[in-house]
Formats: C-alpha cells, structure tokens, sequence
C-alpha cells in the first residue's frame, strides 16, 4: 500500500500535508464535543500590562575543591547551617517533635484476691498532638497489653499501629503508632492535629490470697492517669518504683474501690493488698505465704525467700523460722533482725525479730545459701520454710527454680506440688519451673547436673604427595552448643603432628598423641563456633609406587560430610585404586581450586568414619614445549633480531635452559638473553652430537652452532618466554642485483618444537622476501610497508632471505585498504564522492577518473567539477588533463603517517535533465570508480547509490554483491541497507587508523592491515571526520565487492511507473480472470501460478517490491470481479421474474423442457414469439 499511496501522491500531485489537514479536521470535528464542554481561558484573565514568567528554583553556586562554582538547586540556608554544624562537630539545632503525646489513660478492673483469673481486661485512651505533615511516628510501648480489638482512631487523618522493631534486644516489645494528617494517606495534609487512639486489651495480673500486681511499660506523656477498679475496700497500694502518693476512693456503683495513679511512666509494677484491722483478726488463725526464688549454678544453690505473714496475735514480736536442710542463713533484710541461729544441719532454725504493723501483719525476707552435688548423685530440698507456731495446714507457698549458667537440674516425682506459670518477679534468662504448695511440710528433692555438650565438627583434609613425604593440613569447624568442652579428641593414627592452632584457642603445651589418638586441650572452656588448623605429615621411601593411608576421624556428637582434597607435586601421578578405597565418594565436580595448570586434585567426601584411600605413584619426566617469534627488521646499516621463545614446562621446574646458538651471532658480541627483563649469564658447554641437529632442518645450514647453557633467574613451570636479541651486518647489495642470505636463528635444545612464526621489516631502500617452500606467507597480510608474517610448522635454524636494492625510480607498492563509492542522484545531475584508505610506500599517488568526468572544452564547455582532499586537506592542481590525478605525498607526515594516507575526490555531473525525469522510461546508471594503476592491489569496496524517495532499483550492478534487506518501515516492507552511513565512515577511516597503529607496533602484529569489515570498523570507535547527514534524500542502495569495481550499471525506475508496469499487466489478467471463462480453467490457472512462483524464485529480491507494486491492480481486479458478481446476480433474478409473470400462457404453448434447454428463448423475445408459432 505505500507504493499505491506514492502513486497517487505524485500522479495527481496532491501534496501530503493536505491529507494530513483534512485528517486533522475530521479528529478535530470528532472530539469537538468533549473540546466544548471545556471553558478556554481568556484574555480578560489576566490584567493588561502583566507578563507571566515562569519562576525557575532557588538556585545557589557553591564552590567545589578545585574553586569551580557548582550550582546547587532548592540548597536552604537551614542546610547549609545543618552541614556546617556537622563538619565542626556542634550539637544539632533544636527542632520541634514531628509528634507529641500529649495523654494517656489507663483504666483496669483487677479480680478479687486470690481469685483464679490471671488477667484483667484494659482501656487506655492516647492523644497525640502531631505539628508536622505527612507521616510520623510515636512509640507506645505498653509491652506486656495483649490487644483483644483493632485499634479505634478518632480526628483526622489516617493511624497504622505495628510493633515497634527499634525495641532493645532482650527486652519485650511494644507498639508503635504512625499518624497521617492527610485522609488520603499523602504527604500533604493539615498541620497541628489532634489524634485519639483508642485501644481494648488484657493484661496480666499476678493474684495470690493476700494481694494482686500487675506491671505496665507506660510511654512519657505530658500526663498520664492510671485508674484500677479493684473488689479490695480500701486496699493499701504500692507503686514500684515509687511516685505520688495514690488516690482511692470508694467505687460509686458497686462494692470495692478506685484506685487512681498519675504522673507514671516507664515499667511500672502496681501491688494491691487487702487492710484488715485489728477487729477483724480477733480469733483468726495465722497464716504464712512463702514466695521463694531458687537460683542455682555450679557453686551452690542461693534462695531468696519472702514471708508474708497475717493474723498474728498482738504479743507476737519474734519467729522462729525452720529452713531447708544443709541450708545456711547468709543474710536478712530489715525490719526484720536476726536474734539466733540454732538447729542442726539436717534442720537448720533461726530466730528472728519481726516489724508488725496493726493489722497483724509482717513480711520477713530471708537470703540462704547451700552447696550442692555438681556429679547429681545427691540431692538438694528447695523447700522447707516452715513458721513454728502456725498451723502446717495454713502454710503454703511458691517456689521458681532459676538455673545460671552451663547446669541443669532434674526432679523426680514432685509429689503434691503444682506446676505453676513463673511469676513476675522469676521471669529472667534462666527460669526452669515454677512449683506452689499448699501446705508444709513439702518437699521437692533435686539434682544439678553439668548441663550436656553437643559438639558438631565439620572436617576437610587437604593432603599432598611428595618424593618422600606427604603433608595433611586438617581444618575442623567445630561448632559447641550448651556447655563448653575442655578437649578435642582425633583418631590420627600413622601421622607426625607438626603444629596445631591456632594458639589463642589451643593449649599446645598440653598436646598428647598416643596410640593414634591425638588430644587437643584448650585454654579455656570452648562454646560456640571455631576453627581448629593440625599440620602433620608422614615419611614414605622414594621407590615406594602406591599410598595408602586411613582418614582421621574425630570424636563428636555429629560429624559432618569430611572433603578430602589430594593433590601430588607435578612430577607425580596418583591413580586411584578403586577395589582399595573404602568409605571414599569421589566428586565429579572438586571444590578445591587447582593452583597451577599442572597439578590436577582428587577430590572425595567421606560417608564412613572409617575411610581408606589407597592409590598407585608414578614419576612424571618434564616435558617442555616451545614456539618461537622472530621478528627482523633489515635495515641500510644493519640487521636487528628480536626472538621471544615461549616455553610451556609440565610435570618438573626447568632451571637452566639450553640454546642452540649460531657461532656468526656469537661472534658479533650483542646477543643478549633475558627473563623477565632480567639479563641471563651465558656458559658455553661442550658437546659432540646436538640433540637438535636431529630435528633441524639441514637444507643449506648456517656456520657451525654451539650449545649454550643459560641458569633461569627463577625455575620456570607452565608457561614463562625468554627474550633474545642480536645484532648482524647487512650484507651488501649491488644495484639491480638479488642476494641470497640465511639468516641464522636461536632455537632452544631439547624441546619439542611448534610453530615458528616470522615477522619481516625491510627497509624502502630494500625490496625483501623468503624463498623456499619451508615457511609459507601467512594469508591476509598487507603487501605494504607493514610487517608482512611468514609461518615454519618444522623448526627453521634459519631464514632463506634474498635481498635487492629498490630502483630509485621505484618507490614502493600501493595497497587500497578500503574503498567508500557514493552516487548520489539529483533531478538536473549526479554527485560523485570517492574515499580511499590507502596503504603505500611510494611518494605519489596516481589515478585516472572515469570518462564522464574527463575535461573536454569542445564536448563540454562548463566543465565537470573534480576536488581532491588528502588526510581532510584540500589539494589544488590534483586533476590534470586527461582525467589523471596526481597527489604528491609530503614527506614530512611519511614518518607519522607509517604509509597511510585518506583520500577522497568529490566530482559533480552538471546536465539539464535526467532520462528518467521525463518520467516514461527507466533510467539506466552507469556507475564507474576512479582507475589505479594495474600494480596497485585493491581489497574491498562499498558502493553506495543515493535516490530520490520515488525511486527504486530494479536491476542491480552484476559481479556486486547487495547489502539490503527487506524489513518493515511502518506502511509496508522496503529494502533497506544492511550497514549505515555511520558505519561505513568509522570503516574506511578507522582502516586508515588501524593499519597506522598495527604498523608502530612493530613485533606484535594481530592483524593484517585491511582485513577490517565495516561492523568491526564500527566497534574500533573512530572519531568521524566529516558530516555524513543526508538531506533531501529518502532511499538508500548500497553494494559491495573484493577486488577493482570496474563498470556496474543499475537500472532505476519512479514509483507511478513501475506501478503502472505491474499493475497494468496485472489488472489485464484479472479482467481476463472475470470476463473470460476460458482463462477459469484449472490448467490455465495453475500453469499461471505456476509461472509467478518461478518468477519469484528466480527474482527473489525483487519479488516483494512487483508483489507491492501490483496491489492496486489486484485491488481493481477484485474490485470488478465484485461488480460482475453483483450485476451477474441481478440478471438472474430479473429473468426468474420475467418466466414466473408469463408462465400461464407459455405453459399451453410448447413444454417446459424447451424453455430450459433453448436458453436462446430467453433472451431474445423474437425467438419466444418464433417459437410460439411453429408450436401453434
């Protein structure tokens, strides 16, 4: 459809921004009525005279450390104040709180005194005052509120109540509230807004018959109210830590009473005891409420006991008090005073002073120690605080055990004792069982064990197998859980220990291995992870051909998968034997890493603490392996030889190298060997049959050779080069004379030779080869001045070169690297632009132009216009008569340039009109390139053909290959080149560019000079040189080739031509289609199609523009076939009408069968007549 759209646009000469106007008009018609119900703004909205500029951010310059002015966009004075602060180390600038609380409210209905509930349900309402928008956060704490309901919020904006993840480790967690100002959870919102949260939870409350408490962690507020509704009537409170006096009132609605709290803040403990006069106690018995906390570790056991004590009769002053057996008083806390110790062991008794209040009531708080059985084969009572004088059966009491350190304790039977919750006051690291019981006496016999070790090692062996020894570095990663462990035992059974670390964790003074057990103690008690390091080895004889050893196993609870990793020096082989392993599953894949290229790792994992690993041990010979680089460059007043010999060492170090050297190279005195830039000594030693001579090629040898010994600086195993330089005089060379020369080469001695690989520099004043079928030219190297590489698969002692002395005349070879040719056509000419990147030695650049651009006066009086640019510099006078160009190469930039040179010629064709202007005829382009000279070597070309953007090619230039491709440009398919303008540029010259650079390099050349394509010229990245923007022009053809281009000639077509060339054909046929029933009959249609196939397949690159080109020929031939159905249609219709009107009479007048066979009766109505009377 593009080329139809093309069509039209050119045959009838509609412009295409009138389509685009009327497209415009209808969108704009089509959403006029949305448009409307949009009030425009007007002028009378903005005053006369007011100009509305656009007011741009603060913007501040500050300077950076070179002195340089940085601006700094929306940078406030209150920042840069902030940063100056911070630099000087000053305090931060106060800065109201983003959120405040302003209040809390608690309020709690705790259960009556000793009843069973451990809990109470909770209220607490919080205001917070928030003065900053957006979100901000206020930690709540409340740790230890149970949150039975979703969280109320009241005021504006949003709440998000979480856990508070910035809580201290070890402490339990509370909450944290976010508040947002803005409803819709922006940052944008109201400033200074009151929030009310309202929360609905329990908490826990410690009950026991003489009193209640309960702990709240309460947030610092402006104020806080604490109000405890209790059954107690006047119950005495007590606040820890201590703050105002508390309020109780009596409760209004019910028995009991209010206690109200305020100014509380942070954990808080909150006790509630009943107060009973005097009165009341009169003929109550006493009673005795023990709370005792039992700490235990390896020294002994230390109770903490608290007696409550109530009902006591008024003359009550002193108690005496049993304690637990073996039990010793260490301390007692005032009021109450020690008056007496007495008892035995077995049943220890004090005697102590007590404080009683009026009510009859006394607390003593007694501290007892005791030793204890750390094997547990004894045992211990917690219990037995018993209160002489009171009733056994109005005795009871609560015991929490707390176990410190690496201990644990055991009990059998606990008889009548409950299994209780902790207390609050138990609820520390360590806590192990709390136990009530309900009267004395009881008992509650107990053990203290060393709690139990689980020890986790993780082995990895690494051994390694020498001439006569072998060494096994052990690494275990053990890992302790519970209590430390004094010791590390290893079953090592055959090996020497040589050191065990590391020394901050082992005591290598106390090591004992006996037996094949080797004990490692440390200095202190180990816990946790560590890493234990053994170095050990064992002694083997050197004749010795297999191994064997058992792996070590050490003693722990859990030993994991050991790795064994076994590697051998690099004159040893190890074959495993298979039948001989045990307990061993060797990995496909070893996770130890191979230090060196020549030292391959058996890797295993243990699956049996009993693991063997047996194997066969051979010695390896070296072996050595070289390729040798000579690059030599020929010069007037001598030959320089740089030689790098590359060895690859396997199996043993090499530590001296023996050399081959020719006796010319040692007698001229410049050899020179070295190693890593290190200059080696040279030891001539005697020998009388080289080992090399045999695998030298003896065609015309070189003068006698000695072998030199050279000791490395340093042994050399895997790949290391020596680097050998030498000087050698030129030999001389007669005019117009060619001389044979051998030039000798240093080989090493003993190795087995590669490749050898030669790199030739001769000087111009030289023209330099090698004769010989023994190397062989390296393909793709450049014939220019550039190093040109020769290749020796059998090792060469020298070089056949032969020498002759350059003409003065001549001047050296012209290689063209690359070539960019572009055409492009105007409607009254062409233009021509020509760039070469030419690789040469001579001082002068010749050519030829093409015949069109040859200046004849008598045939064309105006002249086409030819300019020459050299490396981008015009150079005038270049074109002289009779088409030929001549560039005189400066000899200043010979040097810097290495002999490559950029040159582009640009010509114009002026002519009054091109033969495809008048618009009939396709127009034949006749494309041909400038002429070099028939020793000049061309390599590859690109020639790019610029159209108009209704032309097309349809017959390409023949011996070209085309660079186009078929893809979608958005109305249609179109033929678009495979490489761009860009990347042709960065072609041509960073041919230039690289073959200058391969040229400096000297030596190392990678690449031969103008073997570059165009996508690896585009990967060099040069810079471009000049604009290649393509204005006016829409189509692009572009060709390549090897070789001179010579004459190519393109055939071009405009779009309405060739869519009137396909299309009319092709409508001819679809009417025949339509029209002719003989042109429907399977054998014409299929011999057409047929037909077409062939055709694309024999032109498949011009198949997709015919197949776009006769569209609207297939559109108009459908489009009659739809008319000659419809009319075909209606015919038929009309004539079913016509014999339904006039089937009465026709019916008596001659039998239907002649009506449907003589289809002549029909359509004529003198034949319906004729026939009508010769019936009758």
């Amino acid at each position: 459809m593009p080329l139809f759209i093309t069509f039209i646009v050119h045959r009838f000469a509609v412009p295409l921004y009138t389509i685009l106007l009327v497209w415009s008009v209808v969108v704009l018609a089509l959403t006029g009525s949305v448009a409307a119900a949009e009030p425009l703004p007007s002028a009378a909205t903005h005053p006369a005279g007011v100009v509305v500029e656009e007011v741009a951010p603060e913007l501040f310059y500050l300077q950076d450390n070179a002195g340089s002015l940085v601006p700094v966009p929306g940078f406030r004075y209150r920042d840069f104040v902030d940063l100056l602060r911070l630099k000087e180390g000053l305090p931060g600038l106060p800065e109201t709180p983003a959120a405040v609380l302003e209040s809390i409210v608690i309020k709690a209905s705790l259960p009556a005194v000793g009843a069973d509930h451990t809990i109470c349900p909770v209220n607490i309402e919080l205001v917070v005052r928030q003065s900053r928008p957006g979100w901000v956060s206020v930690p709540l704490e409340l740790a230890g509120v149970l949150l039975s309901a979703a969280p109320r919020h009241e005021g504006q904006g949003r709440l998000l109540l979480a856990v508070d993840s910035n809580a201290v480790a070890g402490q339990q967690r509370g909450y944290r509230a976010w508040f947002n100002n803005a409803s819709d959870g922006t940052a944008v919102g109201l400033e200074d807004v009151r929030h009310t949260v309202i929360l609905a939870g329990n908490v826990a409350v410690d009950s026991s018959p003489m009193q209640a408490s309960l702990a709240l962690c309460i947030p610092a507020a402006t104020a806080s109210l604490v109000e405890l509704r209790t059954p107690l009537i006047e119950p005495v409170v007590t606040v820890l830590p201590q703050s105002l006096e508390p309020r109780v009132e009596k409760a209004p609605e019910r028995e009991g009473s209010v206690v109200t709290l305020v100014g509380l803040s942070g954990p808080t403990q909150i006790l509630l005891g009943s107060r009973q006069s005097d009165r009341a106690n009169v003929g109550a018995l006493p009673q005795s409420m023990v709370e005792s906390l039992v700490r235990i570790d390896g020294n002994g056991v230390v109770t903490e006991a608290i007696l409550r004590l109530e009902n006591l009769a008024p003359e009550v002053s002193t108690l005496r008090i049993s304690l637990p057996p073996r039990t010793t008083l260490r301390s007692v806390r005032r009021p109450t005073t020690l008056i007496e110790r007495t008892g035995v062991d077995e049943a220890p008794v004090v005697i102590v002073q007590i404080d009683r209040d009026a009510a009859g009531r006394a607390v003593v708080e007694l501290e007892c120690e005791r030793s204890v059985d750390r094997s547990g084969k004894s045992v211990f009572e917690p219990l037995g605080f018993a209160v002489a004088d009171i009733p056994l059966w109005r005795q009871w009491g609560r015991a929490s055990i707390v176990v410190e350190g690496d201990w644990q304790t055991e009990w059998d039977d606990p008889g009548n004792n409950r299994r209780i919750d902790s207390p609050l006051a138990a609820r520390r690291p360590g806590f192990v069982a709390a136990f009530a019981y309900d009267s004395q006496p009881a008992t509650l016999p107990m053990r203290v064990r060393p709690r139990g070790s689980r020890v986790v090692v993780e082995p990895e062996y690494r051994y390694r197998v020498g001439a006569t020894r072998i060494a096994l570095d052990v690494k275990f990663r053990v890992s302790v859980r519970g209590a430390p462990i004094s010791r590390l035992v290893i079953g090592l059974e055959g090996w020497g220990v040589d050191e065990v670390g590391p020394t901050s964790i082992v005591n290598t003074a106390a090591i004992t291995g006996d037996g094949g057990t080797l004990v490692i103690p440390f200095l202190q008690g180990l816990s946790g992870d560590a890493v234990i390091d053994i170095r050990c080895g064992r002694t083997i004889e050197r004749t010795a051909d297999r191994v064997e050893w058992k792996i070590p196993s050490p003693q722990a609870d859990l030993v994991g998968p050991a790795l064994v990793v076994i590697v051998s020096d690099s004159d040893i082989e190890l074959l495993p034997d298979t039948e001989a392993i045990r307990g061993l599953v060797r990995q496909v894949s070893p996770t130890a890493t191979r230090l060196d290229a020549d030292k391959g790792a058996l890797a295993y994992r243990v699956d049996n603490p009993n693991g063997i690993f047996s194997a066969a041990r051979r010695f390896l010979s070296r072996r050595v392996g070289t390729t040798v680089t000579t690059q030599i460059a020929v010069h007037e007043n001598g030959i320089s030889v740089e030689e790098t010999i590359r060895f690859s060492v396997a199996h043993v170090p090499m530590e001296f190298v023996e050399l081959l050297i020719p006796g010319v190279v040692l007698r001229s005195a410049s050899l020179a060997v070295r190693q890593d830039g290190e200059l080696l000594n040279l030891n001539s030693i005697p020998t009388n049959e080289p080992e090399a001579d045999q695998a030298l090629s003896t065609e015309d040898p070189p003068s006698e050779a000695v072998p030199v010994r050279l000791l490395l600086s340093s042994p050399l195993l895997g790949s290391g080069e020596l680097s050998i330089s030498y000087q050698l005089p030129t030999p001389s060379v007669p005019p117009e004379t060619t001389v044979a020369e051998n030039l000798p080469i240093i080989l090493p001695v003993g190795t087995s030779g590669g490749k050898q690989t030669l790199l030739l520099n001769a000087h111009e004043s030289f023209v330099i080869d090698v004769r010989g079928d023994a190397w062989q030219r390296s393909v793709g190297t450049s014939a220019a001045s550039a190093a040109r590489i020769w290749m020796a698969t059998k090792p060469q002692q020298f070089v056949p070169l032969t020498l002759t002395a350059r003409q003065q005349s001549v001047k050296g070879d012209t290689v063209v690297e690359a070539a960019w040719l572009e055409t492009r056509l105007l409607s009254d000419g062409r233009e021509d632009l020509f760039t070469y990147a030419i690789s040469t030695s001579a001082d002068q650049l010749n050519l030829t132009l093409p015949m069109a651009y040859q200046t004849f006066p008598e045939a064309n009086p105006a002249g086409n216009a030819v300019r020459v640019w050299l490396d981008g510099q015009l150079i005038p006078g270049a074109v002289r008569p009779e088409g030929r160009v001549v560039v005189d190469l400066p000899a200043e930039k010979v040097d810097s340039n290495n002999g490559m040179w950029l040159l582009e010629l640009r010509g114009i064709r002026q002519q009054e009109q091109r033969p495809a202007g008048s618009g009939f005829l396709p127009e034949s382009v006749v494309l041909e390139s400038p002429v070099f000279p028939a020793e000049t070597l061309l390599r590859r070309f690109y020639w790019e053909l610029r159209l108009e953007s209704d032309e097309h090619v349809v017959v390409s230039p023949l011996r070209w290959s085309s660079q186009q491709r078929w893809a979608w440009n958005g109305f249609g398919i179109a033929r678009t080149p495979i490489v761009s303008r860009e990347v042709l540029n960065t072609w041509v010259r960073g041919g230039a560019t690289a073959a200058r650079q391969v040229i400096a390099v000297g030596g190392s050349v990678v690449a031969a000079v103008g073997t570059f394509t165009p996508n690896e010229a585009a990967r060099v990245g040069y810079e471009k040189q000049r604009s290649i923007d393509l204005p006016l022009v829409e189509r692009r053809a572009v060709y390549s080739g090897v070789g001179s281009p010579g004459i190519g000639n393109a055939w071009v077509m405009q779009t309405w031509l060739l869519v009137l060339v396909i299309s009319g054909p092709v409508l001819a046929l679809g009417l025949s289609f339509v029209y002719r029933r003989s042109m429907q009959r399977s054998a014409v249609v299929l011999t057409i199609a047929a037909c077409l196939a062939m055709a694309a397949v024999f032109f498949i690159d011009l198949a997709p523009l015919i197949a776009q080109a006769a569209l609207p020929g297939v559109s108009l031939s459908l489009l009659a076939a739809g008319l000659h159905a419809m009319i075909d249609r209606k015919a038929l219709a009309a004539r079913s009408q016509a014999g339904a009107i006039s089937s009465s009479s026709l019916t008596t007048a001659f039998p239907l069968p002649s009506i449907i066979v003589a289809r002549s009766s029909v359509r004529s109505p003198e034949n319906v007549v004729a026939a009508s009377r010769s019936a009758s």
